[in-house]
């Protein structure tokens, strides 16, 4: 048989095997996240039944949050380069092969669609990063609190104490 078509067949099992690989991974370790908010939900349940306090619900939100943004900054990284690099390699595989016909227009599809999801993907990431939960710009609209009646209804927290 032709060896183009066993670098193709090769690349494409490559790429499966990568993408299985991080698949499992993912997998495995939302297993392991799953088992220890088990084990956390019944130390909680424990610490209730037996009238000890809960930790502060702040450093939570504020550790999920934190989660949040990371997530999102990976995504906003990885996701491009690891655009760049696929398109990269169907550049390699379109300049390998012996083609009767012009290859700017095949390069131009894959970068082009390259550039648009990065480009959707880095836009929704930074638009994410940018909203902050639980607050609205207009007050009430939406049923979440602008930061001035926030800020209020702290003030008379600590004027009551």
């Amino acid at each position: 048989m032709d060896t183009s078509f066993w670098t193709t067949v090769s690349a494409s099992i490559g790429a499966v095997a990568f993408f299985g690989g991080i698949t499992a991974w993912v997998w495995i370790d939302s297993r392991n996240k799953r088992h220890e908010r088990e084990l956390k939900h019944a130390e909680r349940l424990k610490a209730l039944e037996l009238g000890h306090s809960l930790p502060d619900a702040e450093i939570a939100k504020a550790g999920a949050e934190l989660g949040h943004a990371w997530a999102l900054g990976l995504t906003c990284t990885f996701v491009p380069l690891g655009l760049v690099g696929i398109a990269l390699g169907a550049t390699a595989l379109v300049f390998a092969q012996e083609m009767d016909w012009p290859r700017f227009p095949l390069l131009c599809v894959i970068w082009g669609v390259v550039g648009v999801i990065s480009i959707v993907t880095v836009s929704c990431c930074m638009g994410a990063m940018s909203r902050k939960p639980g607050y609205s710009t207009g007050g009430s609209q939406r049923g979440g609190k602008s930061m001035s009646e926030e800020s209020g209804h702290i003030r008379e927290m600590h004027t009551m104490a």
